[in-house]
């Protein structure tokens, strides 16, 4: 999935699970996130604005905004990237990932000619911690306080050790 198509996606996430919450809990975090553009519409415009910009950085309301760095982000090509990996490679997805698609672990697997292990982990958020119910952007502050999952750091132990081969 490319950037364009993740900042999108994330927008309407968040457009949606603050629509969903009632009265004040839903109404002032909902002002505040179309104040700070992150609301689906507001985005497409910003999207817009950085493709048309020749600028290194622009401002959008009172934040400096890295217009060059996502221009070069959006062009990237990231299946033939992929195509070109040759070395051992460990695909680590979340379910509840609201940044990578997780559809997008099967994808990378599938692009990488060389070794490749995938697995895509029940729960688990782009932060490496599981989390509850559906998949959210907003309680991202208190993922982020708690330690790495446990399943993570044992798939990648399991993985490096599969890679390391030792000859006496």
């Amino acid at each position: 999935e490319n950037l364009e198509s993740v900042l999108m996606r994330q927008a309407r996430l968040v457009q949606a699970e603050l629509a969903s919450r009632p009265g004040l809990l839903g109404a002032l975090p909902n002002w505040f996130f179309r104040r700070l553009g992150a609301d689906v519409r507001t985005q497409q415009r910003l999207i817009q604005k950085i493709r048309n910009s020749r600028r290194d950085w622009i401002r959008v309301r009172l934040q400096k905004v890295p217009a060059r760095w996502y221009r070069e982000l959006f062009a990237l090509d990231l299946p033939a990237i992929y195509q070109q990996v040759r070395c051992p490679t460990l695909v680590l997805g979340g379910e509840k990932d609201v940044q990578c698609n997780p559809e997008d672990v099967a994808v990378i697997e599938s692009l990488i000619p060389g070794a490749v292990t995938a697995e895509l982990v029940p729960d688990l958020t782009h932060l490496l911690r599981l989390e509850a119910g559906p998949p959210s952007l907003i309680g991202s502050r208190e993922l982020l306080r708690q330690p790495l999952e446990p399943v993570v750091m044992e798939a990648v132990t399991i993985w490096l050790k599969e890679q390391v081969t030792f000859k006496l």
